[in-house]
């Protein structure tokens, strides 16, 4: 497999720039803008492979739009591009002998809802479908999409791992015979940090060669991962709520417990230190750690009190920094 750096990473990849795909980025960047998103096309430049003419309805235009790229309609593009419009609707019937109008029925039919509105095309858009795209690829470039014209994809990886189907063996063989649970998402982080909680407290001397395996491989997961990041995009988090410390956590994980449990172990890994500098980032001027996130309301008794200095914190980050840096 080629190195990491001959590929374009991206948290979405859309295969070909006409027009649905360029609408899908504009969307996706609308909704989300700080999401990664990449479309390619084979053809040298936008447009190339969108010959024909088109009536466009305006309704879905502007609910694109409107959100997108407020004032849109004011720019000269868009003037000049959507300047034509369908003036009337004159749809015939044709026999051997006669041909009449139908408008005014099929009008009557989409009055009711009766499947036939689509034939009526008055006061929608006479546009060029390759003006168009290349109207879209524009604006989905403005927004942040990265548009990659006269490029064919030799590999897509699909995954969060790296490879082009899930590896073999534990975490990947659970959840599903194929191991979808644990590729290409982060479903199994959870699972994988509990297991190896678990597997930390049995004693070295009574840890056999299976089990050990086990460990290996549960850290080599959250290794790959940075503890709390994307593995394809470690400039991501992959869940915001890893990055927020409580106490307890019961199902729940965090960079903290992923960290003590690493280091207990006897790991000090240079991935590991983007966790280390976060933990080093939330210390206050007390030298203490605020409880970020609780389950108090929803146990018998509440420990502590969230948004404020937090003993069990505190210890836990004080004794993974020890071991980090001892």
């Amino acid at each position: 497999m080629p190195n990491d750096k001959d590929y374009n990473k991206a948290q979405v990849l859309i295969v070909g720039a006409g027009p649905a795909g360029l609408a899908t980025a504009i969307q996706l960047k609308a909704i989300k803008p700080q999401i990664n998103v990449c479309v390619i096309e084979k053809s040298a430049d936008l447009g190339n492979h969108n010959l024909s003419g088109a009536v466009l309805e305006p309704q879905p235009l502007h609910t694109l739009l409107d959100s997108a790229v407020p004032g849109w309609q004011d720019t000269d593009t868009a003037k000049e591009l959507l300047a034509k419009k369908v003036s009337k609707d004159n749809i015939m019937f044709f026999t051997k002998k006669f041909a009449f109008g139908i408008s005014p029925i099929i009008k009557l039919t989409a009055i009711f809802h009766l499947g036939f509105g689509q034939m009526l095309h008055k006061g929608d858009y006479i546009v060029s479908i390759s003006e168009l795209t290349k109207w879209l690829g524009r604006i989905a470039k403005d927004l942040g999409t990265e548009v990659i014209t006269g490029f064919a994809a030799q590999d897509i990886i699909l995954d969060d791992d790296g490879v082009t189907k899930a590896p073999e063996g534990w975490p990947y063989n659970v959840g599903s015979k194929n191991g979808e649970a644990c590729w290409g998402t982060h479903t199994c982080h959870m699972g994988v940090v509990k297991n190896l909680k678990a597997l930390a407290e049995i004693p070295p001397s009574k840890i056999s060669d299976g089990v050990m395996d086990i460990i290996n491989k549960a850290a080599e997961y959250m290794l790959n991962h940075h503890v709390y990041k994307q593995s394809h995009n470690l400039d991501a988090v992959a869940k915001q709520e890893w990055v927020q410390f409580g106490f307890p956590l019961f199902w729940k994980i965090d960079a903290l417990e992923v960290l003590d449990i690493l280091t207990k172990i006897g790991f000090k890994d240079d991935r590991m230190k983007d966790a280390i500098d976060l933990i080093v980032s939330k210390q206050n001027e007390n030298g203490r750690w605020i409880l970020e996130k609780s389950f108090n309301g929803r146990m018998q008794a509440n420990i502590e009190q969230k948004g404020k200095e937090s003993k069990w914190i505190t210890l836990f980050a004080l004794r993974v920094l020890k071991r980090f840096y001892s």
